[in-house]
């Protein structure tokens, strides 16, 4: 069966001409580069969105390469067209996401101290089905019916993978999957965020590929900006999963791909543990979620706090009655001295 490669780099994995990704908050399943080579995604975010018959990813990332020749290998269910995105839509997310601000009266100010806590090479190559140039990104879709074939090409042709992202090839070529090959090439080493990427394909099914990142030298973590007529949850259980943002698109660009906008934050407590893609699914409901920021107003009289001048004054006022009563008391019963 097809499925839906909802794809923003844990399921890619960042290579190149001996270089792969090293430890740290890159969500792809590379491992330590050789030769002391270092490429770091800074960033990576996708759109995804699917009409029931084809898919569509919208990739971008920022990259750190002491390298100018870097490049990504992505597994899709069925072969990919790929072309450049339009870099407008991930401002319209920005502005989508802005959090509403509201207020709360705190009547009280702050008690504390100020502080906060808080083998031999296979036989069969890949088959090349598209070659495009994207500015200085060469991309190249692949089918494959050999994991040792299609390890044996890319290397061939520039991409070093390391053997713990190999064996995680093996089991998306025995399903059947397509791959594509995405080369930088720049003449400096290169810092900086790259155009999007737009991969789409046939799917028939919605499923984030997780298995790549089992190779990945430190916890992964990822977000996916899901687009279509009803909101999305995550069937599956990651050790963290938090919806950031859930209701209607209004930003003109964002609701262009879709009514409805899901945003979800997915993480991993161990790499090592991931041993299946994510199943994403409709949800049973399109309630919302809108990020927000409480703001703390302090109600104030002269710089005090209007609860503690209150209470202050109230207790000036007890003391002066109970003042009262006493003396009166006494002046009724002078032998009570």
């Amino acid at each position: 069966m097809r499925r839906v490669a909802a794809t923003l780099g844990l399921a890619a994995t960042l290579v190149a001409g001996g270089i792969a990704a090293p430890a740290g908050a890159c969500a792809c399943g590379g491992a330590a580069p050789p030769d002391g080579a270092q490429v770091t995604v800074d960033h990576e975010v996708a759109i995804v969105r699917w009409d029931g018959d084809r898919e569509e990813i919208v990739m971008r990332l920022a990259l750190s390469a002491d390298t100018g020749n870097t490049g990504l290998v992505v597994p899709t269910p069925s072969p990919a067209t790929v072309a450049l995105g339009d870099a407008a839509v991930f401002d319209a997310l920005e502005r989508q996401l802005e959090p509403v601000i509201v207020s709360e009266w705190d009547w009280w100010g702050d008690f504390g101290d100020g502080s906060s806590s808080g083998g031999a090479p296979g036989e069969c190559g890949p088959q090349i089905l598209d070659q495009v140039q994207l500015g200085p990104i060469e991309a190249t879709t692949l089918a494959a019916d050999d994991a040792e074939g299609l390890t044996q090409w890319l290397e061939e042709n520039g991409y070093a993978l390391p053997e713990p992202v190999v064996a995680q090839l093996a089991p998306y070529v025995d399903e059947g999957w397509s791959f594509v090959a995405l080369k930088l090439v720049a003449d400096v080493p290169f810092a900086g965020e790259l155009d999007p990427i737009r991969f789409t394909f046939d799917a028939d099914e919605l499923v984030y590929p997780m298995r790549m990142s089992a190779a990945a030298p430190s916890p992964p973590s990822v977000r996916l900006y899901l687009l279509g007529d009803h909101r999305f949850d995550v069937a599956s259980s990651p050790a963290y999963r938090e919806v950031v943002f859930a209701g209607p698109a209004t930003e003109p660009a964002v609701a262009a791909l879709g009514a409805y906008l899901t945003v979800v934050e997915l993480g991993f407590a161990d790499a090592a543990t991931i041993d299946r893609d994510i199943a994403i699914a409709r949800s049973a409901d399109d309630s919302t979620v809108t990020p927000t920021i409480v703001r703390t107003e302090v109600v104030e009289v002269a710089g005090v706090p209007l609860g503690r001048l209150v209470v202050g004054v109230a207790v000036v006022i007890v003391i002066v009655v109970l003042g009262a009563l006493l003396l009166a008391r006494r002046r009724a019963n002078p032998q009570a001295r």
